[in-house]
């Protein structure tokens, strides 16, 4: 009997297949979470691999993104190599000197031909007021975006991002966005929604304040709070 010649996949095949499972597990039909994915183009995967790249490359590709659906019709067995986040929470941009909510924001993140060995780049699309974020750049260094952190984890800490319900103003890409956030936090969050349901928080927002790092969580009800470490962060109730 002959034997069958089977390719076996490769690792960073496997883990590509993994994080597309896990993307497509955060896409609810409530959510403010959506994405398009698609292979990287040939040019695009020879640039990302070099030192630096020109955006033209990364526009000229983006007419290339497909629906989730018809991705997985066209290529079964093949997972994508990059996606094209939509994020549809509320966050904050400057137009003319003022501030304005904005519900559409768009973050490319590429799986490189050498991922996993090195994590997936960020590439943001839209116009945001945000210390971590100064388009097209996104501060992945260190907390959040800790070495292994997946996919999935990822889209729900850049939606907080968004929302200000997570930043760092120790080391922001856009110092002066770090400095308005210091003097207005009474204004943050800009948005209280769940991502994965859309649906306003009915119980109040917790916010662990430390001199740098902002981070706001769902507050855990009477029965779920545990007794307060006094060494701990500073939990402040809203």
């Amino acid at each position: 009997m002959l034997e069958e010649n089977i390719t076996m996949p490769t690792p960073r095949e496997r883990r590509l297949a993994n994080e597309f499972k896990r993307i497509q597990s955060i896409r609810k039909k409530e959510g403010l979470i959506d994405f398009r994915c698609a292979d990287l183009t040939a040019e695009e995967a020879s640039a990302f691999l070099a030192t630096s790249m020109t955006f033209d490359v990364i526009t000229e590709a983006l007419p290339g993104f497909l629906e989730v659906e018809e991705y997985v019709r066209r290529f079964p067995d093949r997972p994508p190599e990059k996606y094209l986040v939509i994020f549809r929470c509320t966050g904050l941009r400057k137009d003319a000197g003022q501030f304005v909510k904005t519900d559409r924001h768009l973050l490319e993140i590429v799986f490189g031909l050498d991922y996993p060995t090195k994590r997936p780049r960020f590439v943001w699309l839209t116009d945001i007021w945000h210390p971590n974020i100064d388009p097209p750049y996104l501060c992945t260094d260190g907390r959040p975006f800790a070495i292994g952190t997946t996919l999935d984890q990822i889209c729900l800490m850049v939606g907080q991002m968004i929302q200000y319900r997570n930043y760092n103003v120790e080391d922001p890409l856009n110092k002066r966005a770090a400095q308005w956030a210091i003097q207005n936090r009474d204004q943050l969050p800009v948005d209280t929604r769940g991502l994965l349901d859309g649906r306003v928080n009915s119980r109040p927002l917790v916010s662990f304040s430390g001199p740098d790092l902002i981070e706001w969580t769902d507050a855990p009800s009477a029965a779920e709070r545990a007794p307060t470490d006094p060494d701990g962060p500073v939990v402040q109730w809203l």
